[in-house]
C-alpha cells in the first residue's frame, strides 16, 4: 500500500467534504433567506387582512365608527353597554396598530411613515381613542403609545 495515495485521497476526500459543507450552508443560507420573505408576506396579509375585519365591523357598526373615527362624545354613563361597545371597538383598532407597530422592523420606511401617519392622525382626531389610552396605557407598550401621542409632522 502506497502511504502517499492514502494521504493524496485523503486530501481528495477533504477537500470533497468541504465542498459539500459550503455547498449545505449556502443553500441552508438561501432556505433562509426565503423563509424569511415567506413570514414577511405572511405578516403583511395577516395586518391587510386584520384591517378589512376591522373596516367590515364598523361597516357593520356605524355607530362605533362615529366614536372612533368621527366627533361623536362617549356617553357619560360608563357602565353603559355603548360606553363598553365603544371601548371594545378603541381596543380591536388599537391592538391592531399596535400589531403594525410590531411589524415595523420588517416593513419599507415608506411603509412604516404611511402607518405612522396614518395611526398618528386617526388617533389625535378622536377623543375616544385618546379616553381609552388614557385609561389602558399600561396595556400597550410605552414606545407604541409615544407614536400615537407624537405631534404629526408637518406641524
Amino acid at each position: 500500500m502506497n502511504w502517499g495515495n492514502i494521504g493524496m485521497l485523503s486530501s481528495i476526500i477533504t477537500i470533497f467534504g468541504f465542498c459539500i459543507t459550503l455547498a449545505t450552508a449556502v443553500l441552508l443560507f438561501y432556505q433562509c433567506q426565503l423563509l424569511k420573505s415567506s413570514l414577511r408576506t405572511q405578516s403583511f396579509q395577516n395586518m391587510f387582512n386584520n384591517i378589512i375585519n376591522i373596516d367590515m365591523y364598523f361597516a357593520n357598526n356605524p355607530k362605533m365608527k362615529q366614536y372612533v373615527y368621527g366627533d361623536k362624545m362617549l356617553p357619560e354613563d360608563s357602565e353603559s353597554l355603548e360606553y363598553a361597545q365603544a371601548m371594545s371597538a378603541c381596543e380591536l383598532l388599537l391592538d391592531h396598530f399596535e400589531e403594525v407597530y410590531g411589524c415595523k422592523r420588517i416593513m419599507s420606511s415608506a411603509m412604516w411613515n404611511g402607518w405612522t401617519l396614518y395611526m398618528n392622525k386617526v388617533f389625535q382626531e378622536s377623543d375616544t381613542l385618546k379616553h381609552y389610552i388614557a385609561q389602558n396605557k399600561d396595556k400597550y407598550l410605552h414606545v407604541f403609545v409615544a407614536v400615537l401621542e407624537a405631534e404629526p409632522m408637518g406641524q
